[in-house]
């Protein structure tokens, strides 16, 4: 028997939640808390992290969209004969890579074992910064808020700190050292901030970094070795630090070799702000300062605990899927078609409550209403994630107190009562790295991005609060690195693409469109 145990601290890069199945009174979205109401990551999460990385690597992802043909949909869909599976069915136990079922376990009646691999909830280490992120359900069709769905969650803020403690027992088989490559590479990933943990990774959420204090392996066979796993567990419950680590039971932490069929694009671009721009804040306004404004933007510290400015990446994933689904359809020619409108929007004997927009959104599901090439891009909860990923967003800006009064649309005159104020970011020299990741991209998705960010560059949609208002215009300052990975990590630019000319000539075209016309400012000063 191998046994490798591997000891340390994650710290998170950027928000993360794991939710609670316990509700609070504070917030629609609990995080996992412990009895003392630390929060912790739950060890399922890491352990189900750790797989999915594996899976993906050894590609046994059981994408439904891998072979995703845009043109192939539209016309079987026209026959009424496509079908849309379900992740469950598409993550058939039986169907999964030998090496994963051997290294996480199996059971197909009678058959099967359990998980070799063990992993610990990952308990909280010194002060934790928690913080409520509010949410409204937005009509994609006409792009306002539906009302009385509003919705928050807590997160744990960037720069926390988290035990880490993973255990593996392998056995003297003969796929015994390609499970200790595995476990090597997955502690590797994790060193390397390339596994997400947690809910809403697609939008930045997740991010986590592993500091590695052991990474030990004994073979339980040998006296010697048995011995020294007697003395570190000693060590490890009395918090003594009297164990010495024979060279030969240190586990060596290698990275796997990279999967040349996982193409992951990382494109970073400079922008700034056009007039006023706010991602409002949930948080409640202390009035008892006259300098307070009603509505604030939303703050959140940094990894490095610098309290910030923050645009969520749920908020750019939103709006860029908003403008992708409108691209999509006037494309196709069904932009004006009313079957694919929210049909309570279209009978106004229908009223408008929760209940009834559940039942529109599983009737877009189930009957196809959005856009396959949209589904493919962003994910759907029944398909999995999409294909891009967006990051928070952090930056430091000038902000400008103004008054508002609501009006009276039947009268033309003030509400009695109605004034308020807001302080939104009202600065043109602020400037912002805005992080998209296209996870193995086919060609025509990287055409699709390069419409979306001309849209977003020429105002012809907006970022955050008071699109309709004035607010949330996004200028183009310039492109700071278009890089290919392979696997997620290794660059590979020159690989990647031999391999796919198409694919490189449209990436090229998405370079040279970002580099020169962004470059001449064409949207901003020339609608």
């Amino acid at each position: 028997m191998i046994k490798i145990i591997v000891t340390g601290t994650l710290k998170n890069l950027t928000a993360l939640h794991c939710g609670s199945a316990v509700s609070a009174f504070h917030t629609d979205m609990p995080i996992a808390r412990d009895g003392a109401g630390n929060p912790y990551i739950p060890g399922t999460s890491l352990a189900g992290a750790l797989r999915d990385y594996l899976k993906a690597h050894l590609g046994d992802y059981r994408d439904w969209y891998a072979d995703f043909e845009p043109e192939w949909w539209k016309l079987n869909s026209k026959k009424g004969s496509v079908t849309m599976p379900s992740a469950a069915k598409l993550s058939n136990g039986k169907d999964e890579h030998p090496l994963i079922r051997n290294l996480f376990g199996y059971q197909f009646g009678e058959e099967g074992h359990s998980s070799r691999v063990f992993v610990e909830d990952a308990v909280c280490e010194g002060p934790t910064g928690v913080a409520i992120r509010d949410h409204v359900v937005i009509f994609r069709e006409t792009g306002s808020a539906v009302p009385g769905l509003k919705f928050d969650e807590e997160v744990v803020q960037a720069g926390s700190a988290f035990s880490f403690f993973l255990e593996v027992n392998i056995p003297k088989i003969d796929d015994c050292q390609m499970l200790i490559d595995l476990v090597s590479g997955a502690v590797c990933a994790l060193q390397n901030g390339h596994i997400h943990l947690g809910g809403k990774t697609s939008r930045g959420m997740g991010r986590v970094e592993l500091t590695v204090d052991n990474a030990l392996k004994w073979d339980l066979t040998l006296p010697e070795d048995f011995n020294g796993y007697q003395a570190f567990l000693g060590d490890l419950h009395t918090g003594a630090n009297t164990y010495q680590t024979p060279q030969n039971n240190e586990f060596k932490l290698n990275p796997l070799a990279p999967n040349e069929d996982q193409a992951f694009l990382d494109i970073t671009l400079s922008c700034g702000f056009d007039g006023p721009f706010m991602v409002k804040s949930g948080a409640v306004s202390e009035k008892e300062n006259a300098e307070v404004a009603d509505l604030e933007c939303l703050k959140e510290r940094d990894p490095d605990g610098n309290l910030r400015f923050l645009i969520p990446g749920s908020s750019l994933k939103g709006a860029f899927r908003a403008q992708a689904e409108r691209i999509v359809r006037m494309v196709q020619g069904t932009l004006n078609d009313n079957s694919w409108f929210h049909p309570l929007l279209l009978n106004d004997t229908t009223p408008l409550n929760m209940e009834n927009f559940a039942n529109y959104l599983k009737n877009r599901r189930t009957q196809n209403l959005e856009p396959p090439e949209v589904v493919r891009c962003f994910g759907d909860p029944q398909k999995g994630q999409g294909s891009f990923h967006f990051q928070d967003v952090y930056f430091e800006a000038k902000t400008k107190a103004t008054n508002h009064v609501a009006i009276d649309p039947l009268t033309g005159g003030a509400i009695n009562g109605a004034l308020y104020s807001m302080q939104p970011v009202w600065d043109e020299a602020a400037s912002f790295e805005m992080t998209i990741q296209v996870r193995r991209p086919q060609a025509w998705q990287i055409g699709l991005l390069g419409h979306i960010l001309k849209d977003l560059f020429t105002g012809r949609f907006r970022i955050g609060h008071g699109g309709s208002k004035g607010l949330g215009r996004i200028v183009f300052k310039g492109v700071s690195h278009i890089d290919w990975y392979l696997d997620g990590f290794e660059r590979n630019a020159e690989k990647i693409l031999s391999k796919n000319p198409q694919l490189n000539a449209e990436s090229q075209a998405l370079l040279e469109e970002l580099a020169k016309a962004f470059t001449k400012q064409m949207g901003p000063k020339n609608d």
